[in-house]
C-alpha cells in the first residue's frame, strides 16, 4: 500500500509540475504582444482558403532588442501539423538574434529548428513526432535588432503540412 501512496504522490507531483511550466510558458513577457491582441489581427484573415501566416507588425527604437511574432491563423478548417519558411531580411537594416517557439508550437509538442542558410536568409522547420494539430495563435517570436528606420523582414518559401505529409494551401499575409 505504502508503495501505490508513494507512486501516486509522485505522479501528482510531476503532473503539477509540467502543469506549472505550461503556465509560464503562456505567460505575457512585459513589452511583447500578446496573444489577445494577435487572435484579434487573425481574424481579419477569414477571407483566405487555407493556413494564413502573417508577421505582426514591428514596434521598434533603433539598435533597441525588439521582438515580433509570426502568427498562424487556420481559415478553413486545414490540419496543419508541419510547417518551413524562410526569414528573409536585410542585414543592414536588421539583425536576427533568436528564433523561439510560440505558444501555439509548444501547445502542439512540435520542435523548432532552424539555420543560417547565408547573410539575410534563415530557414526554419517546425515539425513533431506526434500529430497534434497546431492551432491559431503565435508560431515563432523572434527576437531581433533594427539598425535604421526601415527594418526588412519578409516570410518566403512556405511549405506547410498536414497528418499524411500532404502540403496544405497556405499563404503569407
Amino acid at each position: 500500500m505504502a508503495r501505490f501512496s508513494n507512486f501516486s504522490l509522485l505522479s501528482c507531483l510531476i503532473t503539477s509540475i509540467f502543469i506549472l511550466f505550461l503556465i509560464s510558458c503562456s505567460k505575457e513577457q512585459p513589452g511583447y504582444n500578446t496573444f489577445v491582441k494577435s487572435t484579434q489581427t487573425l481574424q481579419q484573415n477569414a477571407s483566405y482558403n487555407g493556413v494564413v501566416f502573417e508577421l505582426s507588425k514591428l514596434n521598434y527604437d533603433i539598435n533597441q532588442e525588439a521582438l515580433t511574432q509570426v502568427l498562424l491563423y487556420n481559415s478553413r478548417g486545414f490540419k496543419p501539423v508541419a510547417f518551413q519558411f524562410d526569414i528573409t531580411y536585410n542585414p543592414e537594416t536588421v539583425k536576427i538574434i533568436e528564433l523561439l517557439p510560440g505558444d501555439a508550437i509548444i501547445l502542439a509538442g512540435k520542435e523548432l529548428n532552424y539555420n543560417k542558410i547565408r547573410d539575410g536568409v534563415v530557414r526554419l522547420i517546425v515539425f513533431g513526432f506526434n500529430q497534434n494539430i497546431i492551432e491559431d495563435g503565435e508560431v515563432i517570436k523572434i527576437r531581433l535588432m533594427p539598425l535604421n528606420t526601415n527594418p526588412d523582414i519578409k516570410i518566403t518559401q512556405l511549405v506547410v503540412s498536414d497528418p499524411e505529409g500532404k502540403e496544405v494551401s497556405s499563404f503569407v499575409k
